[in-house]
């Protein structure tokens, strides 16, 4: 029923919070930070000194600024500071989505260079 129905889906958000934060974390042990439009801030002389957004950036533009932002100083990760977001975009098609996030991945944080997929407004 509708209570097991919550359960699950309170447990699949415990798995994709546990498996988000693992990548995060592996991230930032290579040395290359990952930084989450959801949950960040920075130093306003940081962002001015690295050329702020790069606009060209449809997707992960975020991760783009932590990654420049490494490189003049230190990205910290705090697990203890959490927003709580939506899985909204896996919501539908997971895999699709997966598939998405993963390209757009490759892109900005292998590639360096943005992804040709804009990401579409979920409300």
């Amino acid at each position: 029923g509708t209570a097991q129905l919550k359960t699950s889906s309170k447990m699949l958000d415990e798995i994709w919070k546990f498996l988000y934060t693992l990548f995060i974390g592996a991230n930032f042990l290579i040395g290359k930070p990952h930084v989450s439009g959801f949950n960040f801030a920075v130093k306003k002389k940081s962002f001015k000194q690295v050329g702020g957004m790069d606009t060209r950036y449809l997707m992960s533009f975020e991760v783009d600024l932590g990654l420049r932002l490494h490189k003049i100083g230190k990205v910290i990760f705090l697990k203890n500071l959490c927003v709580v977001t939506s899985n909204r975009r896996f919501g539908k098609d997971t895999l699709q989505a997966l598939v998405e996030y993963t390209k757009g991945y490759i892109y900005t944080v292998w590639l360096r260079k943005p992804f040709y997929l804009k990401q579409g407004v979920i409300r």
